[in-house]
């Protein structure tokens, strides 16, 4: 009898031990699961944003070829356009801010919709010129062969063609705590 009291025992011992596993690897299993859903959280924002900037592109390209079409100002409609988009940006919960300029005609018309002044220095054979561009202003200058926009540090650099139509784009989106900068042209 007492044999058998000690294999029973023993058996509840190692029964103890294993619902002790078990428990530990559901806990684990609970834990991956939870950080990887973090994960996913992260990665779709990041998509929001690739989904905005190439939104904002595709279409900005249609912007200035309408207001062409149509003979009106060109510089006046796309910033009327990019007023719009990021209005548009903010009701999908981005903020959105961007620095651009478009190459027509011999000029380059140059928007500063950041939260920050912009650095722009121009220049081909002839020379370089340097200004400051400041938040919520608009600057127009004669086409050079190459731009350069230093907005916080960093510089973003352009180079422009003879005889094409051009847009330069320099977009920063953040929503929460994440910020993204993308730079077109």
């Amino acid at each position: 009898m007492k044999d058998k009291m000690k294999k029973n025992m023993l058996r509840l011992k190692k029964n103890r031990k294993s619902q002790l596993y078990i428990i530990t690897a559901l806990f684990l299993c609970s834990l991956v699961f939870l950080l990887n859903s973090r994960v996913e959280r992260i990665e779709e924002s990041t998509t929001e944003f690739v989904s905005t900037y190439n939104n904002f592109v595709n279409e900005a390209k249609y912007a200035v070829n309408s207001a062409i079409y149509l003979n009106r100002n060109v510089s006046d409609d796309f910033s009327r356009f990019a007023d719009d988009y990021i209005g548009y940006a903010e009701s999908k919960g981005i903020n959105a801010y961007m620095f651009y300029g478009i190459v027509y005609d011999d000029k380059v018309y140059f928007a500063n919709k950041l939260n920050e002044n912009v650095n722009i220095t121009s220049g081909n054979a002839g020379g370089t010129a340097n200004f400051i561009l400041t938040s919520g202003n608009q600057s127009t200058i004669t086409k050079k062969n190459w731009l350069n926009a230093d907005i916080g540090g960093t510089s973003y650099f352009f180079n422009t063609s003879m005889n094409v139509t051009e847009i330069k784009l320099v977009m920063k989106m953040s929503q929460e705590n994440k910020t993204e900068v993308r730079r077109y042209g």
